[in-house]
C-alpha cells in the first residue's frame, strides 16, 4: 500500500527493514488547553479551556509481539518525507470487529501537512478491507490538539475513564483518558 500526496510525502507498510524505526518519531507535544467533557442525555458535550503551557513527551511504542510479520491482526505504517519517517501509526484488529490505534505520531516540525490526516484515512482503508466496523482510539483531556484533530476527522466521543491514569507516578495520574470512535459503517441511502 502506497499513497503519494503531491509528491510531499507517501505513507507505506513498516517492512523489516525499517522495523528498528518504530518509534523513532519525536512525540514531544506542547499544550497550552484541555478538553472538558460533559455527559448529559445520553450525549457528550465538550468545550477546551487554557491552561499553563507544558510540554508532554510520549512514551515510545512497541509492537506486543515477536512474529509482527507471520500475523495480520496488527498494521504498521510510516509516512516518510523524502527518506525521513515523520509519521506513524500502530493499527491493530480488536476483539469487538473494531480497528484500534494503538498510536499515531507526526513529527512535531512537520505538523499541518496533512500526514495526520493520511495516516487516518490510510487506516480507515485498512479497516474496511478488513471487514472492521469502526476505529477506536484514546488520548487525554491535556492533549487538546489531538482531541482537535480527531473531532476535524470526523470522531466523537464515546468514553471518558477518569480513572485510568489514576494509580500512575507523576502528573499523569491527574489526565483523563478519552476514547473517539469513528463509523465505517455507510449508511445506504
Amino acid at each position: 500500500m502506497k499513497i503519494d500526496l503531491e509528491n510531499l510525502f507517501e505513507v507505506r507498510e513498516m517492512t523489516k527493514e525499517d522495523e528498528s524505526l518504530l518509534s523513532s518519531i519525536d512525540s514531544r507535544s506542547v499544550s497550552t488547553e484541555k478538553i472538558l467533557v460533559t455527559f448529559d442525555n445520553k450525549e457528550f458535550h465538550y468545550s477546551f479551556t487554557e491552561v499553563a503551557s507544558f510540554t508532554k513527551k510520549y512514551d515510545p511504542r512497541m509492537l506486543p509481539i515477536d512474529n509482527y510479520f507471520e500475523q495480520d491482526k496488527y498494521h504498521v505504517l510510516y509516512a516518510y518525507l523524502k527518506d525521513q519517517i515523520v509519521g506513524q501509526i500502530i493499527l491493530y484488529k480488536s476483539w469487538n470487529n473494531y480497528c484500534y490505534i494503538d498510536d499515531i505520531r507526526v513529527d512535531e516540525a512537520h505538523k499541518g501537512m496533512g500526514i495526520g490526516r493520511a495516516l487516518i484515512e490510510v487506516s480507515c482503508d485498512w479497516a474496511m478491507e478488513n471487514n472492521l466496523k469502526a476505529i477506536e482510539l484514546e488520548t487525554q483531556d491535556v492533549n487538546a490538539s489531538a482531541c482537535k484533530f480527531y473531532l476535524r476527522e470526523g470522531f466523537h466521543i464515546g468514553a471518558v475513564d477518569t480513572h485510568k491514569y489514576l494509580l500512575l507516578d507523576g502528573d499523569v495520574n491527574k489526565e483523563i483518558s478519552i476514547q473517539f470512535f469513528k463509523s465505517l459503517i455507510v449508511e445506504d441511502e
